[in-house]
């Protein structure tokens, strides 16, 4: 084997190595956030961009009185998005339109949220039972605080999911 032929097969395995390396990060990732307690599979979406192919995947996870979004495809073990329980405001839910319903898992429900402190709103899309977990927890501030109430949707709920 000359020189160059062992340069190939050095970069050939280095690359291999690497990419082995990057799946064994985001597999131990998912893992490692998704098997602490008060973790849920999320969807996020800027509100105002109501593209449907513009849904991230990502897993929601609770954390005192916060609620911390992590990004599924992603180095970090950062959150990108928290929310303050006390900061939520306005949750309403919704069932995803025809759109939509290609993008995110069959069953889900899209849940709005405004941010008080800086106003930005955003689509989360969870399972019916997280929606409902969540909900609760906003609603499950301190005594005196909060905005008790403005979760309830008239009639007690979303009517059946539209058909396919």
């Amino acid at each position: 084997m000359d020189d160059g032929q062992a340069l190939v097969a050095f970069i050939g395995a280095a690359s291999c190595l690497a990419v082995v390396a990057v799946v064994a990060w985001l597999v131990w990732r998912r893992r490692h956030l998704g098997a602490g307690p008060g973790t849920f599979d999320c969807y996020y979406r800027h509100a105002h961009d109501a593209r449907p192919q513009h849904w991230s995947q990502g897993i929601a996870q609770y954390r005192g009185d916060a609620l911390w979004w992590y990004p599924l495809l992603s180095f970090t073990l950062q959150p990108r998005f928290r929310w303050l329980r006390l900061g939520i405001d306005g949750a309403s839910r919704r069932w995803p339109s025809t759109a939509e319903r290609g993008v995110l898992y069959e069953g889900q429900q899209v849940l709005r949220v405004r941010n008080r402190a800086e106003g930005d709103i955003c689509d989360l899309a969870m399972s019916p039972s997280a929606v409902n977990g969540l909900l609760a927890w906003i609603e499950a501030a301190p005594p005196g605080e909060g905005q008790y109430g403005h979760t309830r949707a008239p009639g007690g709920g979303l009517p059946p999911p539209p058909s396919r």
